[in-house]
């Protein structure tokens, strides 16, 4: 649970931005109406605020005293203010204020959500900062950590390709242009030969050039650029814009590819990359076993205890067979109902047979609660073996074995 302190003294106001998180479940909004008030919160908090939204003009404090409260506890500090000249906005930008937003218009409440769940989100964000001027990289970098962004630096682009190796979930890199070894563009071009723009966003930052520097940095593979000197609310807007867009393409590929219940591949990219698998592991003569799964008396759970208790058990068993196949060059997905596939290596038939009994044994051993109530399940296997794999007779192939394994009793593994 993630806390937001918003001090505000006019309960218009504060009623409606609670009316808008309340859908965020994992967002608790915490009010003050004064500075005393706001120094008492702050003082009894036991668990560290998220962010900060704050009033410039309160009863005790008419010169927005309470954001240097704020501050001073390292909240992500935004004003929302009804109104504010530039002076003001260039003192509390220079004090570490993130953004001030007037109270003008119903879009200024959405974009207020926009920004809060943002600043949440890049606690599990990590951007490179690569720059040869360590004055520019680590101003860019402050302003980067002020927005709660997971932060690294590298003096040039060697550096900065080496240090992408050795952390393959960075999301966004902010790269000058003119520097040694390697020149922005080349670096550009040198990441695209490896991660897409869907997977990492990059930010192209340059003194000079202007427009043409811009296009050529684009062509080259960036996705953004800025020209220095930039606001920090520029350099935020930019950030902020391009991890939603690859956010969002990753929610889109999530639900395209994955099953929206469990999680696991569906049955289509449970085909598609099986597929691939197959045709590597033939080409290099080696086997491949697959086996099809299905949750006993799946039904019956059904009747006896809803649909929310068979969606309840199907994401538990999924878990289980999600936390056993993570090596590398296994695969499972949830074909539909309660069937699931696996795919898996196959250099040893009995340790095979062994795998597929362990999984066995552990989805026998859940204890799987749901409201007051404890629901036992088991699973039955057939698995099937070849050095000549492809997925269709394959999967048939296991399919006849599950029945076997069905027939036979169920609860067991059944291998040809």
């Amino acid at each position: 649970m993630y806390r937001l302190l918003v001090v505000e003294d006019s309960k218009f106001f504060v009623n409606l931005i609670i009316r808008g998180f309340e859908h965020e479940s994992d967002i608790e909004v915490v009010t003050a109406t004064s500075l005393a008030e706001a120094r008492a919160t702050l003082e009894s908090a036991e668990v560290p605020f998220a962010a900060a939204l704050i009033d410039l003009r309160l009863p005790d404090a008419q010169d927005g005293e309470v954001v240097s409260l704020a501050l001073a506890d390292n909240i992500p500090t935004v004003i929302f203010t009804s109104n504010f000249d530039e002076n003001i906005r260039e003192n509390f930008l220079e004090m570490g204020v993130l953004d001030l937003v007037l109270k003008d218009n119903p879009s200024s409440l959405e974009y207020l959500q926009r920004l809060v769940r943002r600043i949440i989100r890049n606690r599990d964000t990590k951007v490179l900062v690569v720059d040869d001027s360590s004055v520019a990289r680590r101003m860019c970098t402050s302003l980067l950590e002020k927005y709660q962004l997971d932060v690294y630096e590298a003096c040039d682009g060697v550096e900065a390709l080496k240090m992408l190796d050795n952390h393959e979930d960075i999301k966004l890199v902010v790269t000058d242009h003119e520097m040694p070894e390697m020149c922005g563009f080349d670096f550009v071009t040198e990441i695209r030969r490896k991660r897409d723009r869907n997977q990492l966003a990059i930010i192209g930052v340059s003194g000079s050039g202007g427009a043409p520097l811009s296009a050529k940095f684009l062509k080259h593979g960036a996705n953004d650029f800025i020209a220095k000197p930039y606001l920090p609310e520029e350099l935020y807007t930019r950030v902020a814009q391009n991890l939603e867009v690859m956010e969002s393409i990753e929610l889109l590929t999530t639900a395209a590819t994955k099953d929206f219940l469990t999680g696991l591949y569906n049955r289509r990219s449970f085909f598609d990359l099986g597929g691939r698998i197959a045709s590597s592991r033939s080409r290099a003569k080696k086997s491949v076993a697959i086996a099809m799964m299905d949750i006993d008396f799946f039904k019956k759970v059904n009747d006896a205890h809803g649909h929310d208790a068979g969606d309840a058990v199907l994401k538990s068993v999924a878990d289980t067979v999600l936390r056993h196949t993570g090596r590398g060059g296994d695969l499972c997905a949830r074909l539909g109902g309660e069937e699931f596939a696996i795919m898996l290596e196959a250099d040893d038939p009995s340790k095979t047979s062994e795998y597929f009994e362990t999984l066995r044994s552990n989805i026998e051993k859940q204890k799987i609660q749901y409201e007051d109530r404890t629901i036992p399940v088991t699973a039955s296997f057939g698995v099937v073996i070849s050095d000549k794999p492809e997925i269709e007779p394959m999967l048939t192939a296991a399919d006849e074995n599950l029945y076997r394994a069905k027939n036979e009793g169920r609860n067991r593994v059944v291998v040809a």
